[in-house]
């Protein structure tokens, strides 16, 4: 049984280097372990000491609606841009990394 300061693979996570340990857990259980060792490179050299930050999760143009609003004073057509579909929203900088890590995991031979 897991203690309840305990995060599960859905967090809540005390911090960024916990969530980053669970997610590539994760990874090791489904895709090759040479893409592992990839994306703990890429956290160990790049992602140390990033910022927490609200971020979408799901970015794509599907949840992008714009929007025509008149004329600017230039003459030039003025838009209203909105984001749509936040359930995936999440605290991290580089979240929408994880998303494609995740989504995108490789069976390349070469990877190995």
């Amino acid at each position: 049984m897991i203690d309840d300061q305990e995060p599960g693979f859905a967090g809540p996570f005390r911090n960024q280097p916990e969530m980053d340990v669970t997610i590539l857990e994760i990874l090791s259980c489904l895709t090759r372990p040479a893409y592992v060792r990839l994306l703990q490179e890429i956290v160990d050299r790049t992602f140390a000491g990033q910022r927490t930050v609200f971020t979408h999760g799901e970015l794509r143009s599907k949840h992008v609606i714009v929007e025509r609003d008149g004329l600017g004073e230039d003459g030039s057509t003025d838009f209203n841009i909105s984001t749509i579909e936040w359930e995936a929203a999440a605290y991290s900088e580089y979240w929408e990394l994880w998303e494609a890590a995740i989504a995108c995991a490789p069976e390349f031979d070469w990877i190995d």
